[in-house]
């Protein structure tokens, strides 16, 4: 397997237009079968480790929101760029989605909004445009 992606402090500082006011750890990863779980389990326990370090956690990762969100009451932001792949992963965030712990959702075009907007009620998804 290959690492999936570098991670550069700069690169995501300068993308996204804002400061280097606070911190960001990123956990490396690889691509394969069954990535979002082999990634997900293991950084959910180092999130849950931590969590005195941090405010909130940010990630794609469906398996960690669902850990993280629903049942180690870590303050998670989702950030979709892909729909659901299957049932299970839909179920897992209706799940998700009603945690007082999901801050909210981010989705990279207006269409997989609306997709996730199906899947959950509309006062759960606090989704930013």
């Amino acid at each position: 397997m290959r690492p999936a992606g570098r991670f550069s402090r700069n690169k995501l500082f300068s993308y996204h237009g804002v400061s280097e006011g606070f911190g960001v750890t990123a956990i490396p990863f690889t691509d394969g079968p069954g990535r979002q779980f082999v990634h997900g389990i293991p950084t959910s326990l180092y999130a849950l480790g931590k969590r005195r370090s941090y405010d909130f956690v940010l990630t794609r990762n469906l398996i960690f929101s669902w850990v993280c969100a629903g049942f180690f009451g870590i303050f998670t932001v989702y950030d979709a760029h892909h729909p659901p792949v299957n049932r299970i992963a839909e179920e897992m965030i209706r799940f998700f989605s009603r945690s007082k712990n999901l801050l909210g959702m981010s989705f990279n075009s207006e269409g997989l909004r609306g997709i996730y907007s199906q899947l959950v009620i509309a006062p759960q998804l606090r989704g930013c445009p």
